[in-house]
């Protein structure tokens, strides 16, 4: 905000939407997305985008994921982990960070 400097780390999976976001201790940002099943995040240092998929899910990107899981909330903390809710399973799930 003091230097008035945007970075923009664009997302690697067209119409994926990313929806929220939420930064882990090693500053990784970690993002939920509207049309995607997976716990994505982007490494500053790098811009390098990952993506996992949560176990018990298919993921099949035609450009979205079949059945849309609409995963809308993202969360760090707490204990080293990524929270996340998932609309259409009806659930909320726990990513632990080494």
């Amino acid at each position: 905000m003091t230097n008035g400097n945007i970075k923009v780390y664009p997302n690697n999976i067209p119409l994926s939407f990313p929806a929220e976001d939420t930064i882990d201790s090693e500053g990784r940002i970690w993002y939920s997305t509207a049309s995607q099943n997976t716990l994505n995040y982007v490494d500053p240092a790098t811009g390098k985008n990952v993506h996992i998929q949560p176990p018990g899910t298919t993921l099949i990107t035609a450009p979205i994921s079949v059945p849309p899981y609409v995963d809308i909330a993202i969360h760090y903390g707490p204990g080293n982990a990524i929270w996340f809710a998932e609309v259409l399973n009806n659930r909320i799930g726990r990513y632990q960070l080494d």
